[in-house]
């Protein structure tokens, strides 16, 4: 490992040491619009009925499927599965952590014959001076070599290259919207708080400081932010994007 990796590691493990609470405490669950959005994108919602919302008949079984979940974590406790396993594989805002060849190959394979590939990711709306000002700094102080998807996967689309680099895939279909209820917070501390468990500032702990000291600055101080005793609100997108498994 290089020495500027094993920096980073070291920095990265300190990160959640200290945030971890932070983490549990500020972070937002997926939006439940944007899920099932993407279910219906996958196909496999069908046992409710679109119309009316009801659940089928008692007389009538319920569809299942087998879908696998693709997370981003050490892989100490994974084991290999099996080939043409599942109905559909789905990442949840986890992705970009893993946007390569390799992966796009071991999605192809657990997938049946016309199976499909979900990615979930929830993108902070720069439109928002708020989300725009915060996002702009944390891009001055990401650690070295960190993708600008890590950011915002929405202005940097360059995670999708893999998709060109192995075409194992139908072009990938995407759809983006407000989310449904969208996160407020209670002052500018929170907000701090919540951002500074963003993996795109997994630094040493003197950058982290100064890091949140400006930040702090900036939601206090910034005329275009005016919280005037309200709570502060967190706008974000869903970020959906789908296709299905060629078979060759």
């Amino acid at each position: 490992m290089s020495a500027r990796k094993e920096q980073h590691s070291d920095a990265a493990r300190d990160m959640w040491e200290t945030t971890n609470d932070d983490y549990e405490k500020f972070r937002p669950s997926h939006d439940k619009a944007g899920v099932r959005v993407l279910l219906e994108h996958l196909g496999l919602v069908d046992n409710v009925n679109q119309t009316n919302g009801t659940a089928p008949p008692d007389d009538v079984s319920p569809t299942t499927y087998d879908v696998l979940e693709v997370g981003a974590g050490t892989g100490k406790c994974t084991r290999v599965i099996k080939d043409v396993l599942g109905e559909a594989v789905v990442s949840s805002q986890s992705f970009h952590f893993y946007a390569n060849e390799a992966a796009l190959r071991e999605v192809h394979r657990v997938l049946i014959p016309g199976g499909k590939f979900g990615i979930n990711f929830t993108a902070d709306d720069e439109d928002s001076p708020l989300i725009h000002g915060v996002l702009d700094l944390i891009r001055q102080y990401k650690y070295p070599e960190c993708p600008d998807y890590f950011v915002n996967p929405l202005l940097d689309s360059s995670w999708k290259n893999c998709f060109d680099a192995a075409p194992l895939f139908t072009p990938l279909q995407e759809h983006i919207f407000p989310w449904e209820n969208q996160q407020t917070l209670p002052d500018a501390e929170s907000v701090v708080k919540l951002f500074m468990t963003y993996s795109p500032i997994a630094r040493e702990p003197d950058v982290r400081k100064e890091c949140a000291e400006r930040m702090l600055k900036l939601l206090t101080t910034d005329p275009a932010i005016e919280q005037n005793g309200n709570p502060l609100e967190i706008p974000r997108m869903s970020a959906l994007y789908w296709c299905t498994k060629k078979v060759q």
